[in-house]
């Protein structure tokens, strides 16, 4: 836990690193190669330090390790905890329409939040650590980050550096949405890496 601005933030990335895992368990699956985007990066990121037996291969795109990793024109404009509310307002009614437990809404809501604002991302480390788990990682790993991305260069380069033998592949003309924007680019660095 966290203390922020007076508010309590847990990291949520070892929840979600275990739910990740449970899904695994319910499919039958003791291993896989794990490809996470965003917050999907920290909690694959996660999940092959505390569990490397479970990753064979580690895709990381747009990774951040703490709330200071962001460029300053965003960590400026950081949204305060009223924009999750008003997020609840308008998105409601889809997110009911496909989550069959709506009662869960103010947890969502806060895990959504805890990200912007917790000093570490990895595992509820104090500041200065966040990243002292990454070195047991052992799967062959690639770290990828868009040059327009509105997370610094240096946190990518420190991540990539924080892996034993990562490589580090920075994407001309994208951002931290690569992903989503440039599906096909993403989908052939994937599959060359994985390969």
């Amino acid at each position: 836990m966290a203390e922020v601005n007076g508010e309590t933030c847990p990291s949520p990335t070892n929840k979600w690193a275990n739910d990740t895992l449970a899904l695994l368990d319910q499919l039958n699956h003791s291993h896989a190669h794990f490809v996470g985007w965003s917050d999907g990066a920290v909690i694959a990121s996660q999940i092959a330090a505390q569990h490397p037996e479970r990753v064979n291969k580690l895709m990381l795109f747009g990774a951040a390790y703490q709330a200071d990793s962001y460029v300053d024109a965003l960590r400026s404009s950081r949204l305060p905890r009223s924009f999750f509310c008003r997020l609840s307002t308008a998105s409601i009614k889809a997110l009911f329409d496909v989550n069959p437990h709506p009662e869960l809404w103010s947890q969502f809501q806060a895990d959504l939040y805890s990200p912007l604002v917790i000093p570490c991302y990895f595992a509820d480390q104090p500041y200065g650590t966040c990243l002292n788990g990454l070195q047991s990682i052992s799967a062959p790993t690639m770290v990828v980050a868009g040059i327009l991305e509105i997370i610094k260069r240096a946190p990518h380069q420190t991540i990539a550096a924080s892996i034993p033998q990562a490589q580090l592949k920075i994407v001309p003309l994208a951002s931290h949405y690569l992903p989503k924007l440039r599906p096909l680019l993403t989908t052939d660095i994937i599959a060359k890496f994985l390969q």
